[in-house]
């Protein structure tokens, strides 16, 4: 009997025991808490606000700081110059009057008489060689055109002739232009001038009226007036208006007073 109870507590202690040990691993393990971490805040710069920023000068000097120097800046050498070639296709109508009344197209005469008489079509090459910080681009002209027509001479005195007279011309000089003014971002006008010689085969229209004793026409002063339109989808083709005029500068040259005019139009093509 005694063996037997001992047996028996021993067997519900190691019992009690185990179902203790189960119970704590049925629990859930506390794990302590980390501390808390301190949190980082990156700081992000703002723009600061004001007015946008100025283009830059390209060097030219301030008036305060250098007043020659502001004052001749135009007039310098461009260190970036934008130098072209051009060919100039045109034709026109040549005129008996003076330059001052072709510059305006005659309007300023009356309708007694012809003004306009012979015809003239040609064609010019043209190369920039230097340009300036203003703008101003210099350079030459080459041309050649033939003015033809019907009348010899014309038109206080005229003789007409039933078949088409030629008389070719040959031009060359110094240019002189403007590029470009902006005319409300819609277009671009080049103001430009062309001044040398002028030499033709054989006169036509008024030289042979305002030919001195003892003159010659052929040879003659050269001087064009023009202006110049592109737009901005084709900046490098040009319709042109060109005042064409051989002059003997009051005798001068070829003892002539005054040469043929021309009132001409055409295309150029800039590469």
């Amino acid at each position: 009997m005694v063996r037997r109870s001992l047996v028996w507590g021993l067997l519900i202690a190691v019992t009690g025991a185990y179902g203790a040990r189960a119970a704590d691993l049925g629990q859930p393990t506390e794990v302590p808490a980390s501390p808390p971490q301190p949190q980082i805040y990156q700081a992000v710069s703002q723009p600061a606000v004001g007015p946008p920023p100025q283009p830059a000068s390209q060097g030219q000097p301030r008036f305060a700081d250098d007043p020659a120097g502001y004052l001749f800046y135009p007039f310098k050498l461009s260190s970036k110059p934008a130098l072209k070639q051009s060919i100039f296709v045109f034709g026109g109508f040549m005129s008996e009057t003076d330059i001052w009344s072709t510059a305006v197209f005659n309007l300023t005469r009356t309708r007694e008489r012809r003004h306009y008489d012979n015809n003239i079509a040609g064609i010019a090459y043209q190369k920039d060689l230097f340009e300036l910080n203003g703008g101003l681009k210099y350079g030459f002209e080459v041309g050649v055109a033939d003015r033809f027509g019907h009348y010899q001479t014309c038109c206080t005195t005229i003789v007409y002739s039933n078949s088409m007279l030629n008389s070719f011309e040959f031009w060359g000089g110094l240019t002189m232009r403007y590029q470009a003014v902006n005319l409300f971002n819609m277009a671009y006008l080049s103001p430009g001038v062309v001044f040398g010689l002028s030499y033709i085969t054989s006169p036509i229209g008024q030289e042979g009226l305002h030919q001195l004793p003892g003159g010659s026409t052929k040879l003659l002063f050269y001087l064009a007036f023009e202006g110049a339109l592109a737009f901005p989808n084709w900046p490098d083709t040009e319709v042109v208006l060109r005042l064409h005029h051989r002059s003997g500068a009051f005798g001068t040259l070829g003892a002539m007073h005054e040469g043929n005019n021309a009132n001409t139009i055409g295309i150029r093509q800039r590469f």
